[in-house]
């Protein structure tokens, strides 16, 4: 089977894959490199977006403000991450769970990035076609029991980089991505 690549050229689905491509139900964002848990240098695995963000109004870190205290910030962590705040006593609404709900591309298993997961697609940002301004995202990444942590874009005449902080779990107008590891 193939996929169109962004220059238009047909990609496989199995080989190996670049930032851009079209494969696995979205865009490549991210190959996973030497040092990043799960790398296997005899078969490419990476991250892969299923789109533009999603726009948000609608969809909290989580509507729970007690702590979870489990969630990890490395590559590889993500998908354990959104399961965590979905299973939460009480929890209805979050960005984690339209994720896990997300069926697309022929895919079911779509998450929320974790903070290391984010930066990493983060490095393709341009080629991914990055809105950086508002520039606001969530993670799956826990910061403390009532709040949750994104990644934001700081630009000024000096500065330009992607930064972490943290808001009100309950705040519902940062945007995210879905994420699924190949």
């Amino acid at each position: 089977m193939f996929a169109a690549h962004l220059s238009g050229a047909p990609v496989s689905m199995g080989g190996t894959h670049a930032p851009g491509d079209l494969a696995f139900g979205g865009t490549v964002a991210y190959i996973l490199q030497p040092g990043d848990p799960g790398y296997n240098a005899a078969h490419q695995h990476g991250l892969v977006i299923s789109g533009a963000p999603y726009a948000n109004g609608t969809y909290p870190w989580s509507n729970v403000t007690t702590s979870i205290g489990t969630t990890g910030s490395a590559i590889g962590t993500g998908a354990a991450n959104s399961a965590a705040i979905a299973a939460q006593a009480g929890h209805t609404n979050s960005a984690a769970k339209f994720c896990l709900d997300l069926v697309t591309g022929g895919y079911s298993d779509w998450y929320l990035p974790s903070l290391n997961e984010f930066k990493a697609m983060m490095t393709n940002d341009t080629l991914l076609g990055v809105q950086k301004v508002p520039g606001i995202y969530w993670t799956s990444t826990e910061y403390s029991a009532t709040l949750g942590l994104f990644v934001a874009w700081y630009e000024d005449e000096v500065d330009h980089l992607w930064y972490e902080d943290s808001d009100v779990k309950t705040e519902s107008s940062y945007a995210f991505y879905a994420i699924r590891s190949f």
